[in-house]
């Protein structure tokens, strides 16, 4: 058993430990995204919670335990903070339209939670394991523990859903708009290989009244908006595989396309 609550406490105290330095690192790659902030509160939360479980483990007294126990009622913020980051992530629009809904409905469950877990000796109570090491267990017969336990499960039910919905229709949305792109046939890929370079220079006179990229640069400037990569937050690697991949971002036939029609994406 002691070993058991070793290693438990060893997870815990590696995790909080994990979640800090991720949520610092996303954190700074860029501070003033409301999203990277909100991770960095996420993993925060997720810090404050693995502390508080290795030290319910670890503090050897069944009043320390309580102690620590109540210390980490606030843990539900942690599936709150997991909630908006995965509503802001996965649906940017939606959340900008209702974010007061939105926050309200993901944030009171979580306080009425933390209010029992705190205020109340309804939910859990400590457990001895041995003389020195202690545990925590639901309040026989309590009729607020299931109301909790099932509120604790919707909310991780709904983070699921909401990044497994995204990720099935993330490829489908690509593939789709795609479509008539990926679908060439080599025959087919060749003549509009052709008929671009036959219409080339009507092209490049087009492509002739568009601001070049120093102007636009200036324009953005004056304006107050980014012109590097570091100045959204991108690093060298992240940059490159976003020109890698820029002619899946739209469904026309942009500029990426014609790059990658005549060979010229990697130059």
């Amino acid at each position: 058993m002691n070993i058991l609550i070793g290693i438990l406490s060893l997870v815990c105290l590696a995790s909080a430990f994990i979640t800090f330095g991720l949520g610092i690192e996303v954190f700074f790659k860029r501070p003033t995204s409301a999203l990277h902030r909100v991770f960095f509160l996420m993993m925060l939360c997720g810090t404050y919670w693995g502390i508080g479980e290795f030290m319910i483990w670890q503090v050897g007294t069944a009043e320390g335990a309580w102690f620590w126990l109540k210390a980490s009622s606030f843990w539900p913020f942690t599936l709150a903070f997991t909630l908006l980051f995965s509503v802001m992530f996965t649906r940017p629009e939606q959340y900008s339209r209702h974010r007061g809904l939105t926050t309200a409905s993901i944030f009171i469950p979580a306080a009425l939670i933390s209010y029992f877990l705190l205020f109340t000796d309804l939910v859990y109570s400590i457990r001895p394991l041995s003389e020195t090491s202690f545990s925590y267990q639901p309040v026989a017969g309590s009729i607020v523990y299931p109301v909790y336990a099932g509120s604790v499960f919707l909310m991780m039910l709904v983070v699921i859903l909401v990044f497994f919905t995204y990720w099935r229709h993330a490829s489908t949305r690509v593939i789709a708009n795609q479509a008539p792109f990926l679908d060439l046939t080599a025959d087919a890929y060749a003549v509009r290989k052709a008929r671009v370079l036959a219409n080339w220079d009507r092209i490049q006179a087009i492509a002739a009244t568009v601001p070049d990229a120093a102007e636009i640069a200036g324009w953005l400037r004056r304006a107050g908006g980014p012109t590097t990569p570091a100045e959204v937050g991108l690093d060298a690697e992240e940059y490159a595989q976003g020109i890698a991949y820029a002619h899946y971002y739209r469904p026309r036939f942009t500029v990426a396309k014609l790059s990658q029609l005549l060979g010229l994406a990697s130059v």
